[in-house]
């Protein structure tokens, strides 16, 4: 029985021509350099006369200086964000220019949580809703019951803007819940699949924010604390720290089969349960060869291990039995001359 290669040849180039013609109409509707940005307009028709002027230089520097304080007693907002305040070789110092203003970083919460006292204050608002994606502590009353849950704004935020400003309610939500508020108590039409997409998009923005500067830093030195850790646990094995063998940061190599064996380390600061599934869920479409795949998942508290270590048994022990996990802390022993000690303590 032979192919008839005529008939496949035909069959191939039909395939390829709609798909040159598909692809030649997409380019089409793609929107050129100098193409109108629709999205960009309509948010400048929003937000015109909407936005307030900027704090002073002086002002800032105040600011600066206050933040050093509530950060040291871990006051909210933005003590979280301490880390963008560090300076590296190959890492430019937390500090920028917008508009002839130097802005520090790691400040950025609290300046806005400063223009949203002041503005509170002077226009006399009773009630405000505050919408926001960032997730971490400084922000959020977290309860620790059957996984992570946010519960409220921090009381220290609610008291703050009560005290300063007047302010008698206040609502914190994220995007997502917000247009699903919206939609259900102001009885606004939202067309199907918009949650969806802002769903996509907050991910979209999270994982840029995971895979930040500070947090590279730290993965880094995740890596060099795991290592010494590797050699114990097998000290006639070879390692190879590798940025040629995607995803793993860590190639093993079996000393009696020569079977090579992958190590990929992923740093968390704190727990966030969203970013933590995220995280699952792109390792299983990445790691094509299971036989190879160990995955480091690296805290710095012993808590956040727990908890990442019930929702693996949970939700993903079934699903993802196929790769090896290993869940550790990562203590820090000095603050001015980093050195790591990675222990484990779970994994299946």
């Amino acid at each position: 029985m032979s192919i008839d290669h005529e008939d496949f040849v035909k069959k191939v180039t039909t395939l390829f021509s709609t798909f040159l013609h598909e692809l030649s109409e997409l380019e089409k509707k793609q929107p050129g350099i100098h193409s109108e940005d629709v999205i960009r307009s309509e948010l400048d028709n929003l937000l015109e006369n909407r936005v307030g002027e900027p704090f002073s230089q002086k002002e800032l520097d105040d600011m600066y200086n206050q933040g050093k304080s509530r950060y040291e007693r871990r006051q909210p907002p933005g003590y979280m964000d301490m880390v963008k305040s560090k300076k590296d070789d190959d890492q430019e110092d937390g500090v920028y220019t917008y508009r002839g203003l130097v802005i520090r970083r790691e400040f950025g919460d609290l300046i806005l949580w400063n223009q949203i006292l002041k503005e509170a204050k002077e226009r006399q608002i009773k009630n405000i809703i505050f919408v926001t994606d960032d997730e971490k502590e400084d922000w959020w009353q977290y309860l620790d019951y059957k996984g992570r849950k946010i519960i409220s704004p921090r009381p220290e935020l609610i008291e703050e803007l009560h005290m300063q400003s007047g302010v008698e309610l206040f609502h914190m939500y994220n995007s997502e819940k917000f247009i699903e508020y919206a939609s259900t108590y102001l009885k606004i039409a939202i067309k199907p699949g918009t949650v969806e997409q802002v769903r996509d998009v907050v991910d979209i923005h999270r994982e840029t924010i995971y895979y930040d500067q500070p947090r590279l830093k730290m993965t880094h030195m995740a890596i060099s604390a795991v290592l010494p850790w590797l050699e114990e646990e097998y000290p006639q094995d070879k390692l190879l720290i590798t940025d040629e063998f995607p995803p793993f940061e860590i190639i093993r190599t079996d000393h009696v089969t020569g079977k090579e064996y992958g190590y990929d380390i992923k740093f968390f600061n704190t727990y966030s349960e969203s970013v933590f599934l995220k995280t699952l869920y792109t390792i299983k479409m990445y790691i094509y060869d299971a036989s190879l795949a160990n995955m480091v998942l690296v805290f710095t508290d012993d808590e956040d291990v727990s908890r990442a270590e019930e929702v693996l048994k949970e939700r993903y022990r079934d699903r993802l039995a196929h790769i090896t996990y290993i869940l550790g802390t990562l203590k820090l022993s000095d603050l001015d001359k980093p050195t790591f000690n990675f222990s484990v303590s779970y994994a299946i």
